[in-house]
């Protein structure tokens, strides 16, 4: 069996307490002890917890498009639309908190639309996140 690196235990650990008990439970502290390692030791993968919080939204946007991939987007405009939102909604509805992270919670760091969409322009993700990115 491959161990995981830490960085996606770290990040693992604090999805799982975002799940169960929504973002002001993911602590550096308390994901450090779900993980075994120390409090400090988070700090050399993410930079802080803004970081932290950024790397599962990234993945939670990352998994929304590999389900949208998924889905198979035929007939017109509207039907495929439809089928656009019943993909983001399921997604809402099985994963509320993510959600909530990603869509309706201003996070420190976190890339903003325009300006970090600029054509061709990616923001610098590793002065928020460490080398966890």
């Amino acid at each position: 069996m491959k161990i995981k690196p830490t960085s996606e235990r770290i990040a693992a650990a604090a999805r799982k307490l975002l799940d169960v008990e929504g973002v002001d439970a993911v602590t550096m502290r308390r994901v450090a002890a779900a993980v075994g390692i120390t409090a400090m030791a988070v700090y050399r993968h993410y930079a802080g917890r803004d970081g932290l919080l950024n790397a599962v939204a990234d993945e939670g946007f990352a998994e929304l498009a590999r389900q949208l991939d998924k889905a198979r987007f035929k007939g017109d405009l509207t039907t495929r639309m439809r089928k656009v939102l019943d993909v983001n909604l399921t997604f809402a509805l099985e994963t509320p908190r993510l959600f909530e992270l990603m869509f309706l919670r201003s996070r420190q760091g976190a890339r903003q639309f325009p300006r970090d969409f600029v054509a061709g322009q990616i923001a610098d993700r590793k002065s928020v996140c460490g080398a966890g990115c």
